[in-house]
């Protein structure tokens, strides 16, 4: 005989099960944690949940690494009065995949009810730390305000420079903050304004 108790098998692999399932679970549990910090723009809870070398990315927009990088994103977003919604998320390994859902004071400027993300996808380090988040958007999210920021950004840069100077960097990348959200939020209200008239002055022209 083994000396083992009969069963002792099945009943290491049963637990093996249930603990990968609650790993599974808390991974999980840890990106609703971050939901609610980032909707009540708690920028200490969130670096809290991060590690030091980690990776916050949109997919084919921008990428920052590190605390303080990822903070000042957050930070903006707090300008912005964003509100993230993670949905229908899966575990495998160390990550979770989740669908994303962001509404913010800018995007309702631009006319936009909602962003939409196929897939927002966490990696954890082996302490539980985010270790990287990447973010899809849907296609169709992603036209619509590209169709938008080309004519507003070109309409910044000859309309109003000095604010265009306050909200990005001498390289000429986006300045993330919570000041810089603001201002945007004004100036694409502003340019909304303007389009709506020059519009309107069109449309009085009469045919030829």
């Amino acid at each position: 005989m083994s000396g083992k108790a009969p069963g002792a098998g099945l009943i290491a692999l049963f637990l093996l099960v249930t603990l990968a399932g609650c790993q599974r679970g808390n991974l999980v549990n840890r990106v609703k944690i971050w939901q609610d910090a980032a909707n009540r723009h708690d920028l200490n809870g969130m670096e809290a949940m991060i590690a030091d070398s980690a990776v916050f990315e949109i997919e084919g927009g921008f990428a920052v690494q590190g605390k303080k990088a990822i903070r000042a994103v957050h930070d903006n977003d707090a300008g912005l009065n964003t509100r993230m919604e993670f949905t229908d998320c899966l575990t495998r390994g160390n990550m979770v995949k989740c669908k994303g859902l962001e509404r913010n004071d800018y995007l309702k400027a631009a006319g936009l009810n909602q962003a939409s993300y196929d897939s927002v996808i966490f990696t954890f380090d082996g302490k539980g730390l985010i270790q990287k988040i990447s973010a899809t958007q849907s296609a169709a999210s992603k036209r619509v305000l590209e169709e938008f920021e080309g004519p507003f950004v070109a309409w910044v840069q000859q309309n109003a420079p000095a604010e265009f100077a306050k909200v990005t960097t001498a390289d000429g990348n986006y300045l993330w903050s919570r000041e810089s959200a603001k201002i945007v939020v004004d100036l694409v209200k502003e340019f909304r304004t303007n389009l709506g008239a020059a519009v309107d002055s069109a449309k009085k022209q009469p045919l030829k």
